[in-house]
């Protein structure tokens, strides 16, 4: 997946929400391919942290 150019269309929280998901998916799916192996617990915080956001941030 290219996510350089998933993230360029992304202007709304709803938007970067889903990057965010997919870009975890990707993590779980393909975890040897990542050189962060500790990044899901990070994700998983960004996306709480966004779903709680309140107002337009992008």
């Amino acid at each position: 997946m290219d996510f350089n150019s998933i993230i360029k269309r992304v202007n709304s929280k709803e938007e970067f929400l889903e990057f965010l998901y997919e870009l975890r998916c990707d993590k779980e799916q393909k975890s040897e391919e990542w050189e962060n192996r500790d990044i899901t617990l990070y994700l998983e915080g960004i996306c709480s942290r966004v779903e709680d956001m309140v107002g337009d941030y992008m």
